[in-house]
């Protein structure tokens, strides 16, 4: 299976090298990899644009036959909104570090996203992200309908998610079971 990764919104080297670095991390796991660089991340607009990096995906996906989508943070923003407009086709997803009110602050239709929302999904949160506390992910996707998923709540209280080894041992034991 492929693994396409969709980064978090922060233009930050550090950013940058985490999408990579975890790209390099589960290389061995995947018939391929492919970790996608924002339009913004270069042009320094402060927000991703998700119409404009669905355009971008487009010839990525329609190369792929089974794939799974890993999105961070805005990531996971971008791929709802990919899914919901029938972009993506993904066999399974993987959201670490969901934003829901970073998405809704900046007006993307999140609720409508996850309303009903049925991909085959492993979240990944931290105790005490605070761009969502993982309690309050685990109400919100009740509340929502969400169907056809796991939490995996994982100790920390930042929005970093620094330690790769962890989320690649979780990573690999969902994307390698049936779904």
């Amino acid at each position: 299976m492929d693994l396409i990764i969709l980064g978090g919104n922060n233009r930050s080297p550090k950013n940058r090298a985490w999408v990579s670095d975890l790209a390099n991390t589960l290389q061995p796991y995947f018939t391929s990899v492919y970790s996608h660089s924002y339009r913004h991340w270069q042009t320094k607009e402060k927000v991703i644009n998700l119409d404009c990096e669905l355009e971008a995906l487009k010839n990525i996906i329609k190369e792929k036959q089974e794939y799974l989508i890993l999105g961070k943070s805005a990531g996971v923003i971008l791929t709802l909104k990919g899914i919901n407009s029938g972009v993506f086709t993904p066999a399974k997803c993987i959201f670490i570090g969901t934003p829901v009110r970073w998405g809704k602050k900046h007006s993307f239709a999140v609720d409508a996203w996850f309303r009903n929302y049925s991909t085959p999904s492993l979240f990944i949160q931290e105790s005490y992200d605070p761009a969502m506390l993982s309690k309050s992910l685990k109400k919100y996707l009740k509340e929502m309908g969400v169907a056809n998923y796991q939490l995996s709540e994982i100790p920390g209280n930042d929005h970093d998610y620094e330690n790769q080894l962890q989320l690649r041992d979780i990573i690999i034991s969902f994307a390698t079971h049936s779904s």
